[in-house]
């Protein structure tokens, strides 16, 4: 299975986030870190589907916060993917948060959007 995808695509800041962070999301576009960032959550989450961006954060080396940041722009459907490589499980899924091994708080668990998730109590996931 391959797992490079094309990443290559700017990192985002919310519109009414201060200048100061859409320019840091342009700088971490331009300079590549972004991608190189995506392409490291991606490939823990193939490993092992399931982790918290606390878990990919050890995983990987990357801090919390840059994991925590890189993981939702795999979730969106945009170019030039057209297609969601990541998702979290809906809310009635028990599996959807669990308490992460490392930050010890709840947490959203990250799966592959295409992965068959296992059923729980004979419901889909």
């Amino acid at each position: 299975m391959s797992t490079q995808p094309e990443l290559d695509f700017a990192a985002r800041a919310r519109t009414l986030d201060p200048d100061t962070s859409h320019l840091a999301a342009q700088r971490v576009t331009d300079n590549g870190r972004a991608m190189n960032n995506r392409q490291l959550c991606f490939d823990a989450i193939v490993r092992e589907p399931g982790l918290t961006s606390g878990e990919v954060a050890a995983i990987t080396g990357l801090d919390r916060h840059e994991a925590a940041r890189r993981l939702p722009e795999l979730r969106e459907d945009r170019p030039p993917l057209n297609r969601p490589l990541l998702a979290n499980l809906p809310p009635s899924n028990p599996r959807r948060k669990r308490t992460c091994r490392i930050c010890g708080t709840p947490s959203l668990t990250w799966w592959l959007a295409e992965a068959q998730v296992p059923t729980t109590n004979g419901k889909e996931p």
